[in-house]
């Protein structure tokens, strides 16, 4: 590959949320400019989730430390490039209008 990168590893506990995603993403032809892609050659679903129910890579760590008691981590994954910056990021610095969005 091209080195390290930055990624967002996006876990969900709903199959049929992740499904309507997933399904959303490969079925229509959604620009890449506003839509950030799910990268291919990335582990498979198997091999999430059972890294997730393992809590290896410091999973655990980030769920005791920032998961409120009685939620859990979701096993299934969906992996994108890491966005230049969140919705509050662009809230904040292009003050959209109620049209815009």
């Amino acid at each position: 590959g091209d080195g390290q990168r930055s990624v967002v590893v996006k876990l969900m506990q709903e199959k049929e949320q992740w499904e309507r995603e997933r399904d959303a993403r490969t079925e229509n032809e959604l620009d890449s400019r506003f839509i950030v892609q799910e990268l291919p050659g990335v582990p498979s679903d198997d091999e999430i989730a059972a890294a997730v129910e393992k809590k290896s890579s410091g999973l655990g760590a980030i769920a005791q430390q920032y998961l409120p008691e009685g939620i859990s981590l979701g096993t299934r994954a969906i992996i994108m490039d890491a966005a230049d910056r969140n919705l509050h990021q662009i809230y904040q610095q292009e003050r959209p209008n109620v049209n815009t969005v």
